[in-house]
């Protein structure tokens, strides 16, 4: 097990106050822990100088390991995918440096993925023949052969690429090159860099916990909207911004401050932006037309998170330790539900609920405006993912322990299924 040096945490810690939302998250019944959301350039240093990722990163580094059980070892889950029918659960690890498989139903051990860098950021063709992968630390995106557990081409792409979304056509994969704000656009099939997109801004957050002694970054996402545009929120630039993959051309969108998470309803006709601290609202965006139709006002500060119904009409947003469901169509705004802190929220595949990621991983409904159950309560979860055919969900534990959750959706009946390491035994 390879964990960060701590005199690349505290550096990355200070570079970032000066930019910083930070936040003291109270993940209930955890250890506390801080985490501070920064621009994403912050993560590059001098040639000479610590880097927060990996053994053996090319910009210098020191690491501690730690070996806490057989091989493969699972260390540091950075991102989680089910492949398109359901069947597997895909767990990225950036410490490890590799892909761990489970049978979604039976979690049973499929196999692992060795891969070349420190692995962030992960998605599958919708095939499921394919993977790819943004390896953090040498500046590298992974093409992974799922049949054969193989890693077939490795290339270069930019500075920290940190987010991969493959197009629904499966042709295409979007990349956020984190480290100097642009976003690369990988053929899967030749393994080529095709273009860059510059001038797309993301923001990173950086999470620590003194027991036991961990940490975890994760990046703002980017989101489809269809097979040629892909959707982000610049929170440093008070901007929104839809990149066509194909032309390289971006309509850009001015909104208001703190813009911190985007969702897009399952139609693709609506975004929705939240706007974090005092701004206290959320955007409203026509993705036919590319501009903002509305806006919806918030009694209290929102934490960040948001996940849209089916046709936009309704969001489930974060507020400080709890979550409210919101009427878009009349900017109704819904009791506050007890949730604790929630780190991400994910809409089923079905647009009936939502899944919050975090301690509790509460199931709201949309049509109930309430919370259906609990389907965690085992450790607080930073990140995770959804089937897109039943009721599942994966979600992962990063500063309190390498934790796997596996979650039924369905509603009042859902809870937990599975809890165990993202790593075999």
């Amino acid at each position: 097990m390879i964990r960060l040096a701590s005199i690349a945490l505290l550096q990355v810690f200070i570079l970032g106050t000066a930019h910083a939302q930070l936040v003291k998250a109270d993940p209930d019944a955890e250890a506390p822990l801080e985490s501070t959301v920064i621009d994403a350039r912050m993560l590059v240093y001098p040639a000479d100088g610590p880097t927060t990722l990996g053994p053996t990163h090319g910009r210098g580094s020191s690491a501690q390991f730690v070996f806490t059980g057989d091989e493969p070892e699972a260390d540091a889950p950075s991102d989680v995918v089910f492949t398109a029918d359901g069947s597997t659960i895909i767990i990225a690890h950036r410490e490890s440096r590799n892909l761990i498989l489970w049978d979604a139903a039976t979690r049973t051990f499929l196999g692992e993925v060795p891969i070349s860098g420190a692995a962030q950021g992960l998605d599958v063709t919708p095939d499921g023949t394919t993977a790819v992968v943004a390896n953090l630390d040498n500046d590298t995106v992974s093409i992974v052969d799922l049949g054969s557990l193989a890693e077939t081409s490795i290339v270069p792409a930019g500075l920290n690429p940190g987010v991969v979304k493959i197009s629904p056509a499966g042709d295409v994969a979007a990349v956020s090159i984190t480290g100097s704000s642009e976003l690369a656009v990988l053929d899967i099939a030749t393994a080529t860099i095709v273009r860059t997109i510059p001038n797309i801004g993301y923001w990173m957050r950086v999470s620590f916990s003194p027991e036991p002694t961990a940490s975890s970054i994760q990046f703002s996402e980017i989101h489809f909207i269809d097979n040629d545009r892909v959707i982000n929120i610049d929170r440093f630039n008070n901007e929104l911004q839809i990149a066509n993959v194909r032309t390289g051309s971006v309509t850009r969108i001015p909104v208001a401050p703190n813009g911190m998470d985007v969702s897009v309803s399952l139609d693709g006709t609506t975004a929705a932006i939240t706007h974090t601290s005092s701004t206290r609202l959320i955007t409203l965006v026509d993705l036919a037309s590319e501009t903002v139709s509305g806006t919806v006002s918030t009694p209290e500060d929102l934490w960040g998170e948001i996940a849209l119904n089916t046709d936009g009409s309704k969001a489930v947003v974060a507020v400080l330790n709890a979550s409210r469901v919101v009427d878009l169509t009349t900017g109704t705004v819904g009791p506050s539900l007890f949730t604790a802190s929630v780190n991400q929220m994910i809409t089923t595949h079905d647009g009936q609920y939502v899944l919050c990621v975090g301690y509790y991983g509460a199931l709201i409904g949309f049509a109930s405006g309430s919370v259906e159950v609990f389907t965690n309560a085992r450790v607080s979860t930073e990140f995770g993912a959804v089937s897109a055919v039943d009721h599942r969900a994966a979600m992962c534990s990063t500063t309190f322990g390498d934790d796997l959750v596996v979650a039924n959706t369905n509603g009042s009946s859902g809870g937990l299924e599975a809890f165990q390491l993202t790593g075999p035994l």
